[in-house]
């Protein structure tokens, strides 16, 4: 789940009628490979689900390299990594307004949001349980773009477009988050909580390891 203050706050002054949305599903399928010199490779992959005028998708990937091998410092993991991720959501909608001619003029609204980042990763590897914690920096870039006839728009005049009239924001944001692994031979199941742009994502992943 992703909670986000803000987010809900900006759905309930366009209509307090609105459901709550200070709690938002996410989910994802994620592989991931190691290789010796302890590198490893991951992807986060969620494939185009439509539903009700609805589309969404993303994809994820990673890229770890566990330096602790070289530290003497029993049953602690410390890494790095580095990761890019992009999602896209969706929807049709019908624009009737100023910009229209107070016609109905049905449109695309498209929002893509990508986000690279680096962290510093530590962990206590006990045999049945491994805590985590890292923090890092992620940088963000959402673009909102309207697909439609003519000069159709939602935007006010304040809002800057660009020459394909798209408005678009970034924001950098400190990344942390914190959780534990439980290991159950090769069922491995991890409850997590991250916090970064203003929202707090609470996880849980189940995976089979060998």
């Amino acid at each position: 789940m992703t909670g986000s203050k803000r987010f809900n706050a900006l759905i309930q002054e366009i209509n307090s009628e609105n459901d709550d949305f200070s709690l938002i599903p996410h989910g994802s399928l994620m592989g991931q490979v190691t290789v010796p010199f302890g590198i490893t490779t991951e992807l986060n992959y969620f494939p185009k689900i439509t539903i009700n005028n609805i589309s969404a998708k993303s994809a994820a990937l990673g890229l770890k390299w566990t330096f602790s091998q070289y530290l003497p410092v029993p049953l602690v993991e410390l890494a790095v990594k580095v990761h890019y991720s992009k999602s896209n959501v969706s929807y049709g909608q019908l624009i009737q307004n100023q910009s229209t001619g107070n016609q109905p003029i049905a449109s695309n609204i498209i929002f893509e949001n990508k986000v690279r980042g680096v962290q510093l990763l530590g962990s206590v590897d006990l045999p049945f349980v491994e805590p985590f914690v890292a923090v890092g920096i992620v940088e963000g870039r959402t673009d909102f773009n309207i697909q439609a006839n003519g000069s159709a728009t939602i935007f006010e005049n304040s809002v800057l477009l660009d020459s394909s009239g798209v408005a678009s924001s970034r924001e950098k944001s400190f990344h942390y988050l914190a959780g534990v692994q439980f290991k159950l031979f090769l069922l491995h199941f991890s409850l997590e909580y991250a916090g970064l742009f203003g929202t707090q994502k609470y996880s849980g992943k189940f995976s089979v390891y060998f």
